[in-house]
């Protein structure tokens, strides 16, 4: 088991840093139940609730586990971590109404607010950052909670609630629309032109000046997206509870999904820990052995070559230990380099090389009969290889049994 950065979390539910996540799930449900401000009156059992809330919302998490054990909490909040509501993440964790929810609170529970949506992004990152790692600053346009007016959308005092029921949409957000096509009409949902959607309105003598009665104000937001060194295309980096806000809704997710970058440069491929690379060397090279300078993900450059006397076949793939990515969990072991090698062969030699050939390798001599009859093959140009290709397409063309017509087929007798 590699060695975690703190053990906090850990001692907060009362297990060993190499706890499995049911060992760490029964820790906690048995810690909610002590707890719990609804099970245990007691003024310092809400704050143990909220601490042992915070501790497994980040254990049971794959992804934050790692960035805890790794670089501790600090790691944490550098990644934009906050904390869930404890009494929200304990609903969510017990499935809501129902099963372990009611059997905790003997029926019925607690009811948080609804969630809202993340601000997810595509971010095209080249091999290279994956490889040796990179932070990004990206700015993230998003909303939050008008601080004049604390999101009442009032100008009559912090807090103050002016909203009143929109009766074009009678309160729903949506309203029917009529529309004619010819001579039939038909019936259609819209969003209410009044309200916005938005099930309330505000006479404008009291709308907020800040946000003019909207509740929330644009707040563009810039974000450290670190890229940690061996992530994979596919994986998220999450900045939690930092999307748009709203009033009487918990704030969703800005979401970063890593993909691959279009038209990425680099020869090498990736394929898990490992790297791959197709290289093409001269016959001398692979009789006599080579060496080859290559640039690096990172900028370095290697020399790699192979044992003297080695011979390298055409399509043979070599492996570079330790020079493929870093391994997760496993921040100073790597995977491997391959090479994979063609073995470009000259187009001609002499008489005197191919006797020179011939007495390093040797040649066996082929018994002529004299009934035989000699011919010489000679290479095909690309150029022939396609003129016989558009014969043969042409004869395909005309040939009536290719193009599924007639030309003798049985047909069935019919009964």
């Amino acid at each position: 088991m590699s060695t975690v950065r703190e053990t906090e979390f850990y001692d907060r539910l009362g297990v060993a840093p190499g706890a499995s996540a049911s060992e760490i799930k029964k820790a906690y449900y048995k810690g909610a139940q002590k707890y719990h401000p609804d099970k245990n009156p007691e003024p310092e059992a809400a704050e143990k609730f909220k601490e042992i809330s915070e501790a497994y919302e980040v254990l049971s998490d794959e992804k934050k586990r790692e960035m805890y054990d790794k670089y501790g909490k600090d790691g944490l909040d550098n990644s934009g971590f906050h904390a869930s509501n404890p009494f929200d993440f304990f609903q969510n964790f017990a499935g809501g109404s129902g099963g372990i929810f009611d059997s905790f609170f003997g029926g019925g529970g607690r009811q948080g607010p609804r969630r809202g949506k993340n601000i997810e992004h595509i971010l095209e990152v080249p091999l290279a950052d994956l490889y040796s790692g990179k932070k990004r600053k990206m700015k993230v346009n998003r909303k939050i909670i008008c601080d004049c007016c604390e999101g009442s959308g009032s100008n009559k005092g912090k807090g103050t609630s002016v909203d009143t029921k929109c009766t074009t949409c009678n309160g729903n957000g949506r309203v029917f629309k009529t529309i004619k096509q010819g001579n039939t009409l038909y019936q259609t949902q819209a969003v209410c032109d009044a309200c916005g959607g938005k099930c309330y309105v505000i006479p404008d003598n009291e709308k907020c000046e800040k946000c003019n009665g909207e509740k929330v104000v644009k707040d563009p937001k810039i974000v450290t997206v670190d890229i940690e060194r061996g992530m994979k295309w596919g994986d998220d980096i999450t900045f939690y509870g930092e999307a748009d806000q709203t009033p009487g809704i918990q704030t969703g997710d800005i979401v970063f999904h890593l993909r691959p970058k279009s038209n990425d440069p680099t020869p090498f491929r990736r394929e898990g820990n490992d790297l791959h690379l197709d290289k093409e060397i001269s016959l001398m090279e692979a009789l006599t052995g080579f060496k080859i300078v290559l640039t690096h993900l990172d900028g370095r450059q290697i020399l790699v070559q192979n044992s003297p006397g080695d011979v390298v076949s055409p399509g043979e793939t070599l492996r570079v230990s330790d020079q493929g990515f870093s391994i997760k969990n496993r921040p100073e072991s790597f995977g491997d380099l391959y090479i994979n090698f063609t073995v470009i062969f000259p187009k001609t030699i002499t008489n005197e090389q191919g006797k020179q050939l011939a007495q390093i390798f040797g040649k066996d001599e082929v018994l002529v009969d004299a009934n035989l009859t000699p011919v010489m093959a000679f290479r095909i140009s690309e150029q022939e290889k396609q003129r016989r290709q558009r014969e043969e397409q042409e004869e395909d063309d005309e040939d009536p049994r290719r193009r599924g017509g007639g030309g003798g087929g049985v047909e069935c007798a019919q009964q």
